[in-house]
């Protein structure tokens, strides 16, 4: 599927859009425009796009193809590179892209009753469809935030919310015998456990290209 430029605010259409979704501006294919008109470069891009082979972005119980490092665009595109991920850790870059966003990715919810069963399943398989504009290359920055991200900033994120309820929750007496004590430590966890499902539903939301 194809798709081009609106004339009045730039922002990326698909091909059998007949009016741009953001200002409303009528759309002209490009199969109908004069060939002089075809011969001239797109408004701010000076250099012809070359081809490449769009990636397969899959993933089977987080091991494959994702598309990371996400940053969208005021003209309706984003750019993104496709990592090899082992149990969703990012391993090692492939290639940069940039690409126009489904609207049914930017509807999606950060969190939803679907989301929730599939992060129980025992499969649970990700594969998204994406318009590839063209390939760009690597950014070393980007790359870094990356791990970063995964394996720094994720982890503390995470976990030092139940470092602070181990350390806080109150030290049982078995000689005691009242149950409140594991009641509140039930509950301090069950609310931990229901605050990683959110965090990791939104990284889902944010990997398959919607916004924050």
């Amino acid at each position: 599927m194809s798709n081009f430029k609106c004339p009045e605010c730039g922002l990326i259409n698909w091909a059998e859009d007949q009016c741009c979704k953001r200002c409303k501006a009528p759309l002209v294919n490009p199969k109908d425009q004069p060939a002089s008109e075809l011969n001239d470069p797109p408004p701010g891009m000076n250099r012809e796009v070359q081809p490449f082979d769009e990636p397969s972005v899959y993933c089977l119980n987080g091991i494959g193809t994702r598309l990371l490092g996400w940053k969208h665009n005021q003209d309706g595109t984003a750019t993104a590179t496709t990592w090899f991920t082992f149990f969703y850790a990012p391993i090692f870059p492939g290639s940069r892209y940039r690409l126009a966003f489904p609207d049914s990715v930017d509807q999606e919810p950060k969190i939803s009753f679907s989301q929730i069963i599939e992060a129980v399943l025992p499969i649970q398989r990700l594969y998204e469809k994406y318009e590839f504009i063209e390939q760009l290359p690597l950014s070393g920055k980007e790359v870094l935030r990356t791990y970063l991200f995964a394996y720094l900033w994720l982890p503390i994120i995470l976990f030092v919310p139940l470092a602070v309820i181990l350390f806080l929750q109150p030290k049982h007496d078995p000689n005691d015998g009242s149950t409140s004590y594991g009641l509140i430590g039930i509950s301090l966890m069950l609310s931990w456990f229901g605050y990683v499902l959110f965090v990791l539903s939104t990284l889902l939301h944010r990997t398959r290209g919607g916004v924050r």
